[in-house]
Formats: structure tokens, C-alpha cells, sequence
């Protein structure tokens, strides 16, 4: 009895909740991060459907080619370094199908409050494994891409938590999404 009562309980809750895989952010997305653990705020803007990514920090400018796992690091004086990218797509535009989510939040208040669904995946960044947790909005009418992030390796210790502002579906610096040629491989010494 206690068993059915279970199975007739948890059943619309299972059939209810949403599929990870369907929680994805716009083709082309551009924002704010602030890691609050480093103190540094970079500008980043992603086109999934040419798989590039551009970074801007300080005096940094980097171009991430997703498919080809490559990173270019250009200096304020145009000098350029290439590397391989780890992790080899760090914003994914969707969740992914192991991220399960853990509840909702309320941010603000009055006509101002947010709604957010939070979730919880694997993530690893080289050899370093742990899980992510990120708040996403819930509004109608709203981007989806997350507004707050932590990672937390697998012994538990807080690596990275950041949040985000100022998100917009679309790229507001192409220039960003330029390869520079010649590139030539960082030297590590």
C-alpha cells in the first residue's frame, strides 16, 4: 500500500519535471561575469552557431574556437599566444542530460523579483572534477542563461563562484569572434 501511495505521489512529480537538455541559451548570447572569488569582471560574448567565444579581461582579449579546442590570448599591444582550450566548451549552450534540478529560489522583491529554477551538473576544468550550481530565470520572456554560478571541486572546496548581468541575446562585439592569423602556440617553459 505504502509503496502504490509512493508511485501515485511521485509519479506526476517525475513526469512533470523539465528535461535539462531543453534549458538552452539563445544562439548567440553576450554579458557581465564577475568571479567573486578572483575580483575580476570580464566581458564575454558566445556564438554557438559559429562555436566561438570571446573574453574580455583587463588587458586581455581571448577568442575560444570551441571545435577546434583552441585558445587565442591577444595582449593590449596585439601580441597573440594560441593554446589548447580546457575545458574545451566552458559555457555549453544546454544543460546536460545528468544536471538535475534542486529547487527554485526568489530573488528581489515587489515587481522586481525573480524567479529561478536552480540546478546542479558535472563539470571539470583539466583534471579537476566537481559540480556546478547555477540559478536560472523562470520568467516569461526572459534569457536563459544563468545569473549566478559556483563550482565546487570534489573534495567540496569552493574554486569559482560568480555572477552574471547584463545578459543579451545577440552579439554586441563581433570583433571578439575573430581568429587572429598569425597565432603562433604559447610557450611554455
Amino acid at each position: 500500500m505504502i509503496v502504490t501511495l509512493l508511485f501515485v505521489v511521485l509519479l506526476p512529480l517525475a513526469l512533470a519535471a523539465e528535461d535539462p537538455t531543453t534549458v538552452c541559451s539563445p544562439d548567440q548570447v553576450s554579458f557581465y561575469g564577475y568571479n567573486i572569488q578572483t575580483d575580476v569582471t570580464s566581458y564575454v560574448t558566445i556564438d554557438y552557431k559559429q562555436n566561438l567565444m570571446g573574453v574580455i579581461t583587463g588587458n586581455l582579449t581571448t577568442v575560444n574556437d570551441i571545435v577546434n579546442g583552441k585558445s587565442y590570448v591577444i595582449d593590449d599591444k596585439g601580441s597573440c599566444q594560441s593554446s589548447d582550450l580546457t575545458p574545451k566548451n566552458p559555457y555549453p549552450q544546454c544543460l546536460s542530460a545528468n544536471a538535475v534540478s534542486f529547487g527554485n529560489i526568489y530573488v528581489g522583491f515587489g515587481t522586481n523579483q525573480l524567479n529561478a529554477t536552480l540546478w546542479q551538473f558535472p563539470y571539470s576544468v583539466g583534471a579537476v572534477n566537481g559540480v556546478v550550481k547555477a540559478a536560472f530565470p523562470n520568467e516569461p520572456n526572459s534569457i536563459t542563461f544563468p545569473f549566478l554560478s559556483r563550482f565546487v571541486d570534489d573534495k567540496g572546496v569552493l574554486l569559482s563562484a560568480s555572477f552574471y548581468v547584463d545578459v543579451t541575446a545577440n552579439i554586441t562585439q563581433p570583433a571578439l569572434l575573430k581568429i587572429p592569423d598569425p597565432c603562433p602556440p604559447k610557450v611554455i617553459a
